[in-house]
C-alpha cells in the first residue's frame, strides 16, 4: 500500500477532469435533449469525459454512470429542476471541476471507470498506485444535509486541524464487514460562489475531503451520495492538492482492494522506473 502521498516519488496518479471535454451526458436519462450519439463504448445513461490524463503515456477517459434510484428520483423534478441538471450534470456551466446534481432528496451510488482512451478497455492499475479524488462543498446548516462514502477507500484525508468535514473509516455489514470510509457534511454553511477549487479559503477547505482508492479500485471505484437537501451538488476532482495542503487522515481498519492484475507493459523501449507513477494528469 503507498507511504505518505505527498512525498515527491510516490506513487499515484489522479483524474484531472476540468481539462478534459464532456463529450456525452445523459446520466439517468436526463439529457440534455437532444441526446448526442453515445459512444458505442459507454452506457446509454452516462458521462463521459475524454482524456483526463496518460497512463504508461497513454490517454486515458473518464466514464461515470448512476444506480437505478438516480434518474427516476430526479424526474420528479419540476421543468425548472430538470433544466438546471441538464446543465449542472457534467461540468456546470462557467466551474472549472465536474458536478453532478440532486435536485430531490436521497441517498445515490455512482460508478467511476477510467478507460484506455483509444481501445476503450478498462485500466489495469498495480496495486501500490493510489487515486486521490477530492469532493468539495460538503457542507449545511445540520447534520444530514450531505454525506459520501465508499467501500473502495484505503484512506480518507481532510484539512489539517479542521472541525469542518466529518471522516471515519470503519467496518460495516455495507462493505461485507470490510471498512467503509466515509464523511458527513461541515455543520456550516460556506460561501462557495467564486471558488476556483485551487486557491480556496480555509473555511472551502474545510468543507472539501479526498478519498484514497488503492490499486484496482483505482481504476474503477463507487461513490454513495447522501442527500437531505434538495439542489445539492456532488463536486469532484482528481488531485493531491488537498491532502498536501495538510494531511489529516483516517484510516480503513482492513482494506477492500480487489485482486489486481498485473501492470500493462511499458511502451517499446521504454522501461517504467519503480515507485513513480505511469499516470500523469495534464
Amino acid at each position: 500500500m503507498p507511504g505518505n502521498p505527498c512525498r515527491a516519488d510516490a506513487p499515484k496518479w489522479g483524474i484531472n477532469v476540468d481539462s478534459s471535454i464532456v463529450t456525452y451526458k445523459n446520466l439517468g436519462g436526463l439529457g440534455p435533449s437532444p441526446i448526442k450519439e453515445k459512444p458505442w463504448y459507454a452506457p446509454e445513461q452516462s458521462i463521459v469525459y475524454e482524456e483526463v490524463g496518460t497512463y504508461y503515456g497513454k490517454k486515458i477517459d473518464l466514464i461515470v454512470t448512476a444506480d437505478d434510484t438516480y434518474g427516476p428520483a430526479q424526474k420528479r423534478s419540476d421543468s425548472e429542476g430538470l433544466r438546471w441538471l441538464r446543465d449542472v450534470n457534467g461540468i456546470e456551466s462557467g466551474a472549472e471541476v465536474p458536478s453532478i446534481g440532486m435536485h430531490v432528496q436521497g441517498t445515490f451510488t455512482f460508478t467511476f471507470t477510467v478507460v484506455d482512451s483509444l481501445s476503450k478497455k478498462k485500466i489495469p492499475v498495480p496495486e501500490d498506485y493510489s487515486n486521490n479524488v477530492a469532493f468539495f462543498d460538503l457542507d449545511g446548516d445540520e447534520d444530514g444535509y450531505e454525506e459520501i462514502g465508499t467501500c473502495d477507500a484505503s484512506n480518507v484525508y481532510t484539512f489539517k486541524n479542521s472541525i469542518g468535514v466529518r471522516p471515519s473509516c470503519t467496518k460495516s455489514p455495507i462493505c461485507a464487514g470490510q471498512a467503509r470510509c466515509h464523511a458527513k457534511n461541515m455543520i456550516e454553511e460556506v460561501q462557495s460562489d467564486g471558488m476556483t477549487f485551487t486557491r480556496m479559503t480555509t473555511d472551502q477547505k474545510a468543507a472539501s475531503v479526498t478519498f484514497s482508492m488503492v490499486g484496482e479500485n483505482a481504476g474503477e471505484f463507487q461513490m454513495t451520495y447522501t442527500t437531505g437537501h434538495e439542489r445539492r451538488l456532488f463536486i469532484f476532482k482528481g488531485t493531491n492538492d488537498m491532502i498536501c495542503d495538510g494531511m489529516a487522515s483516517t484510516t480503513t481498519a482492513s482494506t477492500t482492494t480487489k485482486p489486481t492484475p498485473k501492470p500493462a507493459p511499458a511502451a517499446p523501449g521504454k522501461k517504467p522506473v519503480f515507485g513513480k507513477s505511469p499516470f500523469v494528469m495534464r
